[in-house]
């Protein structure tokens, strides 16, 4: 009888034990981020997961969830919003994980401002309606300033670029560059990009003016 019990405890506990163990997670650092920097949490389960994003009062109650998604292994990647207190939260087999995120004002540019700037791509070629990412390098001795806006340009059979709409709404939230420093992006292809040659714009604020960057890509079929 005593064999009998200790059988019917290992079946109902090991299980458990397994599927606990099958659950990896890979939180984002813990720091302060500013608006537009990217928060990723990398998950490997080998059940669904559902990962989102929530904006929180300042007495940590949910008021809204900024973005969502299900799934097993991979990245649940989200751009950091405006400033506030935010929450990442994982719920799988009844179990919740949670970090704690805070997205704070963007460090302000000092008295001395830079003069060049970097566009260097994440990836060469991108699908219509996909993600292209991208990151905004300052590599002069001063501080350079921008904004979340990005364009698009299609190269033309006769050699000309032509601008293509986005339909995007950007809002208006500073993005400073500190020297010798970058900021990762991510501009979405147009849904009706038709497979060619394109080029990303973008443009940062320094000591002269304007510093227009861009970098081409291929979008594929």
């Amino acid at each position: 009888m005593r064999l009998l019990v200790l059988a019917l405890v290992a079946v109902l506990l090991f299980p458990v034990a397994a599927q606990a163990s099958d659950l990896e997670i890979t939180w984002p650092e813990r720091r302060a981020y500013e608006p537009g920097e990217k928060l990723t949490v990398r998950i490997a389960s080998d059940r669904p997961v559902k990962a989102v994003l929530v904006r929180e009062s300042s007495s940590g109650h949910v008021l809204r969830a900024v973005a969502r998604r299900t799934l097993r292994t991979g990245k649940f990647s989200v751009v950091a919003p405006r400033p506030g207190r935010y929450s990442l939260r994982l719920t799988v087999g009844g179990r919740s994980y949670r970090r704690h995120v805070t997205v704070t004002q963007p460090t302000r540019c000092d008295s001395v401002r830079g003069d060049r700037a970097e566009l260097r791509l994440g990836a060469t070629t991108a699908t219509a309606g996909g993600v292209l990412p991208y990151t905004l390098v300052n590599t002069s001795r001063g501080c350079l300033s921008g904004a979340p806006s990005y364009a698009f340009d299609r190269l033309l059979p006769d050699g000309n670029w032509e601008r293509v709409p986005t339909g995007l709404v950007f809002p208006a939230v500073a993005i400073f560059i500190p020297a010798g420093q970058s900021f990762a992006k991510q501009a979405k292809v147009p849904a009706g990009a038709v497979p060619g040659t394109y080029r990303v714009l973008d443009s940062l604020t320094g000591s002269g003016g304007a510093i227009p960057v861009a970098a081409e890509f291929q979008v594929v079929g």
